[in-house]
């Protein structure tokens, strides 16, 4: 389960920002995750509270944001989304494509008391 790994590394990178603000506690977070980034949304909630655990961010509500798929076909320009990346282009059927967005993997907001 990578996303044990994934919760850590948002949590210091959280804490790493609160070294000017000594005495702060993280009180909300929003992360960002892509639908194509790989990443198990569930997984990543389930994990939270063991790594948040006697860290500044204990307790804290955590908000999850899926960044929907979204690609343009490099052959006909045809931008579409994408809820894998098996989809080939529906307008024309090719696989060569350029990924706009949906792999993001984002600590987007922290609200901090």
């Amino acid at each position: 389960m990578h996303e044990l790994s994934l919760a850590q590394a948002l949590i210091e990178t959280a804490e790493n920002t609160l070294k000017e603000l000594p005495e702060s506690r993280i009180v909300s977070m929003t992360i960002e995750v892509g639908q194509l980034a790989g990443i198990s949304i569930d997984a990543l909630e389930f994990c939270m509270p063991m790594v948040t655990k006697d860290t500044a961010a204990d307790g804290c509500t955590v908000t999850f944001e899926e960044i929907p798929g979204k690609a343009t076909c490099l052959e006909c320009s045809h931008p579409y989304p994408m809820d894998d990346f098996f989809i080939p282009c529906p307008a024309c059927g090719s696989s060569k494509r350029d990924i706009l967005q949906g792999k993001e993997f984002t600590l987007k907001h922290m609200e901090v008391a």
